[in-house]
C-alpha cells in the first residue's frame, strides 16, 4: 500500500477536525501537514535528495530556491513554495521538539491552510510540466 501527499494532508485535516482538543493530535497533524508539503514539492519538481544527508528537508527548500530564481514555467509556484515551506518547518519544529511549548488550534489551522496552498502549487507545477 502506498500513499500520496494529498492523503497525508487529508488525514491531518480530518483527524484534527475530529479531535481538536488533544495536543498530541494537534502535534501529529502539524507534522503530517508539513510532510505532505515537503513530499509534494519533491515530487512535483522532481527533486532528488539523498536521505542520508543531514538535512534532506533543506535540500528540498534549496532546490526550490534555485527553481524560483531560474526563468521558465513553474517559477512563480516555486517562489510561493520556497516562502511557505520554511514557515511550515518552523511549526513542525515547534510541534516535534518543543514539547514544553503549547500547540494551539491556530497553529494547526495555519499548518493545514499553508499545506493546502503548497499542495495547490504542486498541482500547478505538475500541470505545467505536462504542457
Amino acid at each position: 500500500m502506498s500513499t500520496c501527499p494529498a492523503d497525508l494532508l487529508h488525514w491531518a485535516s480530518t483527524t484534527f477536525a475530529a479531535n481538536d482538543q488533544c495536543e498530541v493530535t494537534a502535534r501529529a497533524c502539524i507534522s503530517r501537514a508539513y510532510y505532505s508539503s515537503l513530499h509534494g514539492a519533491k515530487e512535483s519538481f522532481n527533486i532528488a535528495i539523498n536521505p542520508d544527508q543531514p538535512s534532506s528537508h533543506n535540500a528540498v527548500i534549496d532546490a526550490l530556491a534555485r527553481k524560483s530564481s531560474a526563468p521558465g514555467q513553474g517559477r512563480s509556484t516555486a517562489i510561493t513554495m520556497v516562502k511557505l515551506l520554511p514557515k511550515l518547518k518552523r511549526l513542525l519544529v515547534k510541534a516535534d521538539y518543543s514539547l514544553n511549548e503549547d500547540i494551539v488550534a491556530d497553529d494547526v489551522k495555519r499548518a493545514l491552510s499553508t499545506a493546502k496552498v503548497v499542495l495547490d502549487c504542486c498541482a500547478e507545477a505538475q500541470r505545467l510540466r505536462r504542457t
